[in-house]
C-alpha cells in the first residue's frame, strides 16, 4: 500500500510539473501595427512572460539597438527613452533609473531575448494578448485604436483572356494526352512529383517517369511554366520515416531539405516549386511559414508556391498549421484547394459548392491579395454506400455508371452539381456526386467574379474535354 501511494505521489508530481512545461512548448506568434511579423527566433514563454529578440522587436517598431559585448548588455533607444539591459541580471535602467524585471534577459542560438512586455510598455507601446491563437499584438500608434481591415469587395469587372493563370497539375501519362491537346489553355503546369522525409531528404515519386523526355522539352518549347511539386506523403515505398513536422521543427533539417529542394529546381529546369505539405500538425505553423520564408530566399529568382486548404473563418482551429496571412506576404502564389468539401467518411455531397467556395474566398481575401489567390477545382466525383466511404470517381466512370444502372441524373438545386441514386448489383443503396461541364463552369465563373490571380485543376488527364473547355471559357471568359 505504501508503494502504491508513493507511485500515485510521483505521478501526481509530474503531472503538475509537466503541466506547465508542456504548455510553454506551445507556438507563439507575433503581429506588428496588425503586420505579422516573423522573427529569426520565434517567440517563447518564459515563467509566464513573452521573450522576444531585442534587435528585431526593437528594430521593427522604429527603435535604435546597441549591444556592448563586453558588458553583456544591450540598449534601445525609442523618441525619448532609453533602456539598458544585462544578459542574466534581473535590473534593467529606464533612463538611468533602476527597475526590477521579473524575467531575465538571455541568449537563445547567438540572440538577444528579451521580455517583451517591459521593453513595449517602456517605449509607450500597447501589447496585448490574443489567447485563442497565442498571438501577441503590439501596437506602436497610440494614437488611434488600430483599424479593423475592410472587407473586400469583389471585382465584377470578367477578365480579359489570358490575364489569368490556368494551371494544370500534371500526374502520369494520361496527362500528357490533355497537356498536348490543349497546350494553348495553360500558362503553368505543376509536375506532381517529388516527397520530402523527415530527414530532409528528397526523392522522386513513380509518376515522374516520361516527364523529363516528353512533357518537360514541350513545356519549355510552348513558353509555359513548369514547376515540380513537392510533398510530404505517397510513394515512393521507402524504409524513411515520413512526417514534416518533425523536419520543420528542426533547423538543420529543415535548411537540409530547402538546399535539396532548391538544387532539384535548378537540376529540373524548372520555374519554380509547388509546396503542398498535408501530414502537419497545428504546431507546425511558425516552422512552416519559417520553412517557406527560407525556400523563397534560397530560390529568389524562382516561384514558391503553396498549396493548401480553404478556411473560411478563424474559428477552423484544424486548419491552424497555415498562418495564411503570413504565406501570403511571404509565397508567389497560394494554390487554394477548393475541393473535398465532402470526402471519404463525411456525409454524401458535392465535392465543391459555390456557396462553400464563395465563403472560403470572402474570408481569405481579408489576409491575402487576391492576385495571389489561385483556385484549384477538382475534377472528379465521389460514392457513398456499399464498400464506397466517400471514395473518389473519375467523372468519365461516373457516367458509364449513370448507363449501366439506368440511374437518374439528378441536380442539386443549391449547389447545381449533379448525383445520382441507384442500387448496384450486390444491392446497396448509392449516391455518385461529381462534376460536369455546368457545374464546373459555375465555378470558374465564380472564380473570374472575384477577380482571383489565376485557377487550376486536379488533375489532368481525368477530365473530359467538354468539361474542361466549359472551365476555361467561364474562366477568362472566352
Amino acid at each position: 500500500m505504501r508503494k502504491a501511494l508513493f507511485m500515485l505521489l510521483i505521478l501526481t508530481l509530474l503531472l503538475t510539473c509537466s503541466a506547465p512545461a508542456l504548455a510553454e512548448q506551445a507556438p507563439v506568434y507575433l503581429e506588428i501595427n496588425g503586420e505579422v511579423a516573423l522573427p529569426e527566433v520565434p517567440p517563447f514563454i518564459q515563467d509566464g512572460r513573452t521573450m522576444v529578440p531585442m534587435r528585431f522587436i526593437s528594430e521593427s517598431c522604429g527603435y535604435t539597438v546597441d549591444w556592448d559585448d563586453l558588458l553583456r548588455r544591450v540598449t534601445v533607444s525609442g523618441e525619448d527613452t532609453t533602456l539598458q539591459l544585462d544578459i542574466g541580471s534581473d535590473t534593467a535602467y529606464v533612463n538611468g533609473e533602476p527597475a526590477l524585471l521579473d524575467v531575465v534577459p538571455l541568449i537563445r542560438n547567438d540572440y538577444t531575448m528579451v521580455p517583451l512586455r517591459f521593453i513595449m510598455e517602456n517605449l509607450r507601446a500597447r501589447v496585448e494578448w490574443e489567447e485563442d491563437t497565442r498571438t501577441v499584438k503590439i501596437f506602436t500608434d497610440l494614437t488611434g485604436e488600430p483599424q479593423a481591415k475592410p472587407h473586400p469587395v469583389p471585382d465584377p469587372t470578367p477578365v480579359s483572356p489570358h490575364m489569368g493563370n490556368v494551371t494544370g497539375y500534371y500526374f502520369d501519362s494520361a496527362s500528357w494526352d490533355m497537356l498536348e491537346a490543349h497546350s494553348g489553355d495553360f500558362n503553368t503546369v505543376i509536375h506532381f512529383a517529388y516527397k520530402v522525409f523527415a530527414d530532409g531528404s528528397v526523392d522522386s515519386k513513380r509518376y515522374i517517369s516520361g516527364f523529363s523526355d516528353k512533357a518537360s522539352p514541350f513545356l519549355t518549347e510552348q513558353g509555359i511554366e513548369k514547376m515540380i511539386l513537392v510533398t510530404d506523403f505517397g510513394d515512393p515505398a521507402s524504409n524513411k520515416q515520413e512526417g514534416s513536422p518533425a523536419m520543420l521543427a528542426n533547423t538543420s533539417l529543415r535548411a537540409l531539405a530547402v538546399a535539396n529542394i532548391a538544387e532539384l529546381v535548378r537540376q529540373s529546369g524548372a520555374n519554380g516549386v509547388d509546396i503542398d505539405f498535408e501530414k502537419m500538425d497545428t504546431a507546425s505553423r511558425h516552422n512552416f511559414t519559417a520553412f517557406i520564408r527560407e525556400l523563397k530566399a534560397a530560390l529568389p529568382d524562382s516561384l514558391v508556391t503553396v498549396s493548401l486548404k480553404p478556411i473560411k473563418s478563424e474559428r477552423e482551429t484544424w486548419l491552424y498549421m497555415f498562418d495564411y496571412q503570413a504565406l501570403g506576404q511571404t509565397a508567389d502564389r497560394l494554390h487554394v484547394m477548393f475541393y473535398d468539401q465532402h470526402y471519404g467518411g463525411s456525409e454524401p455531397g458535392p465535392v465543391a459548392s459555390p456557396a462553400w467556395i464563395r465563403a472560403g474566398l470572402d474570408y481569405m481575401l481579408t489576409l491575402i491579395p487576391k492576385e495571389k489567390i489561385h483556385v484549384m477545382l477538382g475534377g472528379y466525383g465521389r460514392a457513398w454506400g456499399g464498400s464506397y466511404n466517400g471514395g473518389s470517381v473519375h467523372i468519365p466512370r461516373a457516367l458509364e455508371i449513370m448507363e449501366e444502372f439506368n440511374a437518374e441524373l439528378k441536380r442539386d438545386e443549391a449547389s447545381g452539381v449533379p448525383y445520382l441514386i441507384y442500387q448496384d448489383t450486390d444491392g446497396n443503396s448509392m449516391q455518385l456526386w461529381f462534376e460536369d461541364a455546368a457545374s464546373l463552369g459555375q465555378k470558374a465563373a465564380l472564380a473570374r467574379e472575384y477577380g482571383v490571380g489565376g485557377i487550376g485543376l486536379w488533375r489532368m488527364g481525368i477530365v473530359p474535354d467538354d468539361i474542361w473547355q466549359s472551365v476555361v471559357e467561364n474562366y477568362l471568359g472566352g
